[in-house]
C-alpha cells in the first residue's frame, strides 16, 4: 500500500490518499485524514502523515490475512471487531515494538474507528470497538527517561564520519533540542552570540521551537548553550564546505553533507548508522535520548540550588509548556549522581561540553567516508 501526500499550499492544507496494491483508493482512511486536515483543530501536517502511516500499517497487515485479504479494504475496516485490532497490536509487541509506538497506534485507531460511527463517515460502523477504552492500557507513570551519557555520546560521535554531523549531534545534546528544531537554527542566530563577553561559559541562543499552539505555530524560546559548542559551531562555519554553500535566504546553521539544510530524517539516519557502527544495542541511542542526556547533565551539574530548581531549569531549556512534562526526570534515581566512593557527582556543563569537543572533533583531512561510484580502471 502507498500513502500519497499532497503538500499544503496557500489555498489548501495537506491532502492524503491511501492506495492499495491495485492503486485503488481506500476511501475511508483517505476521507478521515482529509477531514482531520480540514477540521480546524490544529492538526499539524506531520501529525496527519503519522496517523496516515499508522492506518496504512494496519491495512497492510489486514491485506495479508487469508480471510480479510480477499475483501475490499473499506469493507474490512467497517466490520473488523476489537479483537482483530488487539491481535495486531499483540503481534507488534512480540516483534519488539516499544510501548510508546503501540500506544500511539492504538490512539490513532481509536480516533479512526470512532469517526466511522459518525454521520460524517455515513455511520459505516454501529460500534467503534473502543467503547471500553484503549486496548493498550496506560503504562505506569513511573517510567524513567532513557538517556545518553557523556561517554556514550563520545563513542557515538566517534562513529560519525563527518565533522558537520558530529557538530550537529553535539549541539542537540548540548542544547537539549528536539530533532525537528535544529533545522530552524540559522547562522545569524549563532553569529548573534559573538556580542557576548568571552569569559561567559554559557550563551543565550534563540530557538524556534516545535509544539507551538495548535501544532502549527513556532514557539520561540531561549536556551543556554556552552561556549564549547559555540566554538565548535564557529569552527564548522569557517570550513570551506560550509562557507561555499550558498543560500538565497537566511543560511541554516547546519547543513547536510550534500550542503542542503539539515533535516530531522537525516539526523535520525545518521544516529542510527553511527549507533550500529559503534556497537550499541538497538534502542540504546536515538536523537531524543540525546535530549534526555541534556537533562541528566543539568541534574548532575552545579546549576540550581536544589532538585526543584534543576527541574525548572530543564523545563525552561526544553520549552515544556507544563512542568508535568518535566516531572519525568524527577524519577531518575539519586544514586546516578553518587560516585562509588560516596561523594556527590557534580559536573559543570561547560566542562563536559569542552571534553566532548576535544575528544570528538574531526578535521576535514580525517573524513573517511567514500561516496559515489567507483572509478573505472
Amino acid at each position: 500500500m502507498k500513502l500519497v501526500i499532497v503538500p499544503p499550499c496557500k489555498k489548501y492544507g495537506i491532502r492524503c490518499l491511501l492506495l492499495d496494491d491495485q492503486e485503488m483508493v481506500v476511501e475511508l482512511v483517505s476521507h478521515y485524514l482529509n477531514t482531520l486536515a480540514l477540521s480546524g483543530q490544529g492538526y499539524s501536517p506531520k501529525t496527519i502523515v503519522l496517523y496516515g502511516n499508522n492506518l496504512r500499517y494496519l491495512c497492510e497487515w489486514l491485506a495479508s490475512d487469508s480471510l480479510y485479504g480477499k475483501l475490499p479494504m473499506d469493507h474490512v475496516l467497517s466490520i473488523i471487531p476489537r479483537g482483530v485490532i488487539s491481535q495486531y497490536l499483540s503481534r507488534l509487541r512480540q516483534a519488539g515494538k516499544e510501548e510508546t509506538t503501540l500506544k500511539n497506534r492504538d490512539l490513532t485507531y481509536k480516533g479512526f474507528f470512532e469517526w466511522l460511527t459518525t454521520s460524517e463517515a455515513e455511520a459505516v460502523r454501529s460500534s467503534s470497538g473502543y467503547e471500553n477504552g484503549l486496548i493498550i492500557k496506560k503504562a505506569s507513570s513511573r517510567n524513567v527517561p532513557r538517556f545518553v551519557t557523556k561517554e556514550q555520546m563520545i563513542i557515538l560521535l566517534g562513529a560519525v564520519y563527518h565533522e558537520s554531523q558530529r557538530c550537529a549531534l553535539h549541539f542537540i545534546y548540548d542544547a537539549g533540542l528536539r530533532v525537528s528544531e535544529i533545522g530552524r537554527v540559522l547562522k545569524e542566530d549563532i553569529d548573534a552570540l559573538d556580542q557576548w563577553p568571552t569569559e561567559l561559559a554559557y550563551l543565550p541562543l534563540l530557538i524556534r521551537g516545535s509544539k507551538g499552539r495548535g501544532g502549527r505555530n513556532i514557539k520561540e524560546r531561549y536556551v543556554l548553550v556552552t561556549r564549547a559548542i559555540y566554538d565548535r559551531i564557529k569552527r564548522y562555519h569557517s570550513s570551506a564546505a560550509y562557507r561555499f554553500a550558498h543560500f538565497s535566504g537566511p543560511k541554516p546553521a547546519f547543513l547536510n553533507t550534500n550542503r542542503s539544510r539539515i533535516s530531522a530524517k537525516s539526523i535520525q539516519k545518521t544516529v542510527e548508522a553511527a549507533a550500529k557502527r559503534a556497537g550499541f544495542l538497538p534502542g540504546t541511542v536515538s536523537p531524543h535520548k540525546l535530549r534526555h542526556g541534556t537533562a541528566l547533565t543539568i541534574l548532575q551539574g552545579a546549576d540550581g540550588h536544589d532538585y526543584l530548581e534543576k527541574l525548572v531549569l530543564i523545563q525552561v531549556q526544553f520549552g515544556h509548556a507544563s512542568v508535568k512534562s518535566t516531572e519525568a526526570y524527577s524519577r531518575i534515581p539519586p544514586s546516578l549522581f553518587i560516585r562509588l566512593d560516596g561523594n556527590k557527582e557534580v559536573r559543570e556543563r561547560f566542562q563536559e561540553a569542552q571534553d566532548i569537543y576535544d575528544r570528538t572533533f574531526l578535521a576535514n583531512k580525517f573524513h573517511c567516508e567514500r561516496r559515489g561510484r567507483k572509478r573505472k580502471s
